[in-house]
């Protein structure tokens, strides 16, 4: 038997209509971010059944319960036998959910009563290397490119995305994305050359030496 609550609204005489689950990959396609986890059940609500208050009669009930289960990132608890298999308010939910998405309701078939429909989406992270690296997915690309004078310029951009599990701060996270790397443009004016041809050209002990004492004047 199971049982589900929601916002601390119980949704008793539970059926499971759906209970899947997606991963959710990163823009690039490449990797998991998360997993996509889908819930949808139904109930009964009649007077005298939890969540029922005394003297309320399935009408009101069915008023007061649809907004506590129409409102985002409330704590959700599944429970299947005596195995709790969802508990936001212990796991969190990793992209600042959960968040409803059915709730509907039936007449009875029985007098008195109606049947509650409700469903409910959320983010796990079932993946246990998302919470030690610190993140749930880094990309980035390099493009290096050089000018007529031999100065290399180069440029990194990805993207670096955190769960709000991990309650991210920026200055938190810097050691996760690595250092830029600073090219300072230097005339080669003074330094010794040879020619070759039409062009004169630096020697590669000169042109590290020059870059070395760019690199050391700009940090």
């Amino acid at each position: 038997m199971s049982n589900c609550s929601y916002n601390g609204v119980p949704i008793p005489y539970l059926f499971t209509e759906e209970f899947a689950h997606q991963p959710e990959p990163d823009p690039t396609g490449v990797d998991s971010m998360w997993t996509k986890t889908s819930l949808k059940v139904r109930g009964v609500i009649a007077p005298g059944l939890v969540p029922a208050l005394v003297g309320e009669s399935p009408y009101q009930t069915a008023a007061r319960i649809a907004g506590l289960l129409s409102v985002p990132r409330r704590r959700l608890v599944y429970v299947q036998g005596t195995t709790t298999v969802i508990d936001t308010g212990v796991a969190g939910d990793a992209e600042n959910g959960p968040w409803p998405e059915v709730f509907s309701v039936d007449p009875c078939p029985t007098e008195g009563g109606f049947v509650v429909h409700f469903g409910v989406t959320l983010k796990r992270l079932l993946c246990t290397g998302a919470a030690a690296r610190g993140f749930v997915s880094l990309k980035w690309s390099d493009l290096e490119s050089h000018d007529l004078r031999g100065a290399k310029t180069r440029r990194r951009s990805g993207m670096l995305i955190l769960s709000r599990l991990f309650r991210p701060n920026a200055d938190d996270r810097r050691n996760l994305v690595s250092r830029a790397e600073i090219y300072m443009r230097m005339a080669a004016r003074g330094l010794p050359s040879v020619k070759h041809g039409k062009r004169r050209l630096i020697p590669k002990k000169a042109l590290v030496e020059m870059l070395a004492k760019g690199l050391r004047q700009a940090v």
